[in-house]
């Protein structure tokens, strides 16, 4: 709930618009990378908010 990779808190990627689900996305890119070694993860998406976060 401390907003993920943004940097930030919860409430400032909310009072930009990204949306739970997307931070939730970011999330578990993050979750998945620490728990993995040598692999690269990106997130494929048309949403231009959430593709300045990636």
């Amino acid at each position: 709930m401390d907003g993920g990779s943004t940097g930030s808190s919860l409430i400032q990627p909310a009072c930009n618009k990204l949306g739970c689900g997307d931070l939730n996305i970011l999330i578990e890119r993050d979750r998945y990378l620490a728990r993995t070694s040598g692999v690269r993860a990106t997130i494929w998406t048309l949403d231009e908010l959430l593709a300045s976060y990636v």
